[in-house]
């Protein structure tokens, strides 16, 4: 991932992360994680409601606008998004990148190096996956998981 896409990932996450707090507070956070901690327990991960982080929300978006509002350059956040969405569907979810609605990220670390990640619209679960930290890698949910680089189409 180039600086230029780090950086731009960053300053939108922690422009996301403000609204998700407020998102946060306002949630019945409860009912609602628990509901997540079952999905990842059918994946096999063994997670609390401590452990999932809200990273960010946006209102009436898509996931590739909300991808491509990340970016400096597009193409870069355009590929990672077809691995995360190629992922995501080859866990059994819809990852429809042109679903609009309310957006709600979600993040929970599995390891040092491995984050889950979803993608919520409307309450529903569109994405999930694993990122890797420091590389474009994306991973299927689940203990088979299979890497996929963004632009490699594996």
């Amino acid at each position: 991932m180039s600086r230029g896409v780090r950086t731009s990932l960053i300053i939108c996450a922690a422009v996301i992360l403000a609204a998700a707090i407020i998102w946060n507070v306002s949630l019945n956070a409860t009912g609602e994680l628990t509901r997540l901690v079952k999905l990842l327990e059918r994946y096999g991960y063994a997670v609390s409601t401590d452990e999932l982080y809200p990273s960010g929300s946006a209102d009436n978006t898509t996931a590739a606008e909300l991808f491509a509002s990340e970016a400096n350059d597009g193409k870069s956040d355009a590929a990672i998004l077809d691995a995360a969405a190629d992922a995501s569907r080859e866990a059994g979810f819809s990852a429809d990148v042109n679903r609009r609605g309310n957006i709600v990220v979600m993040l929970c670390a599995v390891s040092d190096e491995e984050v889950i990640t979803l993608i919520i619209i409307d309450g529903d679960v569109e994405f999930a996956f694993i990122q890797v930290a420091g590389t474009d890698e994306v991973r299927v949910l689940g203990h088979d998981r299979k890497p996929r680089t963004a632009g490699s189409g594996t």
